[in-house]
């Protein structure tokens, strides 16, 4: 029979390993490591194409300024029209092909890569974590820009889970401040599903929910929604069979994003990767914004 005493020395020197283990590590170590992975996974890439259910997304190696970069151009459909957003190493452009408007402001880094952007922030090793059976290790970060669904951000802070083997980021946590006229809310974002094509570790499916803290609906606006949304339910189970397929997934996550909104937990989007191609020969046109008004 093993003694008490001897359970409290096993436990006492497998806390003294671990205690070890987080002294020995930084944040500066963390990002090094991630970046180092990185690296090694874009080592032969030139450029890169992600088409998910939300855009598409393209990138191409470029030298700006003395530095290797990925130029970015992210393209969201809206019906007939799109909002294309061009990172070129200096400023991220705005355009909107149905109002033909485009906008920039100065940007340094990609606010697409959060990875590279970890070095321009305040970040702090505060532990370790289990998310979905993966170990990772929690970075404190303060003050980054990035992109949070389709939107821009800038000087954001919260927490980034990575995974202590493979070096990839599984979770981030971000708090996001609002106008003067509206409640600060937080976003949450899930990496899952992650595969590797051409080296490179893509996340196939990535979950966002914007949690509580968004403007409160009054009764008379949540009521109003359900309404909305049972209606929408009723009409799509009436459908003839052929009118329903046309329209099915339009109507049913239009219904999702309403019962996620109405829920306590926030909103939740879901969007998956459905194709990724690289080295395919994008052309330097597609990321200068002297020719996004011939779109």
């Amino acid at each position: 029979m093993i003694s008490k005493s001897l359970l409290i020395a096993v436990a006492l020197t497998v806390f003294i390993l671990m205690s070890g283990e987080l002294e020995g590590l930084t944040a500066d170590t963390i990002i090094n490591h991630i970046l180092s992975s990185y690296e090694k996974q874009m080592t032969n890439v030139n450029d890169i194409t992600v088409v998910s259910e939300s855009d598409t997304q393209y990138r191409k190696r470029a030298k700006v300024n003395g530095r290797t970069i990925y130029k970015t151009r992210t393209e969201s459909a809206m019906g007939e029209h799109k909002t294309i957003t061009i990172w070129d190493g200096e400023f991220l452009w705005f355009y909107n092909t149905l109002s033909r408007d485009i906008n920039r402001e100065p940007a340094d880094t990609n606010p697409n890569e959060l990875i590279n952007n970890l070095k321009e922030g305040e970040v702090e090793f505060v532990g370790k974590d289990d998310i979905n059976g993966h170990t990772t290790y929690i970075l404190e970060v303060k003050d980054i820009d990035m992109h949070t669904g389709e939107d821009f951000q800038q000087g954001m802070s919260g927490k980034v889970w990575v995974d202590t083997e493979k070096w990839i980021i599984r979770q981030m946590s971000m708090d996001v401040d609002g106008s003067p006229e509206e409640a600060s809310a937080g976003v949450v974002v899930r990496m899952k599903n992650y595969q590797t094509i051409d080296g490179v570790m893509i996340p196939f499916t990535t979950e966002i929910l914007l949690r509580a803290g968004m403007p409160e609906m009054s009764p008379e606006e949540e009521a109003e929604m359900r309404q909305n949304m049972e209606e929408m339910k009723r009409e799509l189970e009436e459908m003839p069979a052929l009118q329903r397929r046309m329209v099915e997934g339009m109507m049913t996550s239009q219904i999702e994003k309403m019962e996620s909104m109405l829920s306590e937990e926030g909103m939740v989007t879901v969007n998956k990767v459905q194709e990724v191609k690289v080295n395919t020969g994008l052309p330097d046109n597609m990321f200068d914004p002297k020719y996004l008004m011939e779109e």
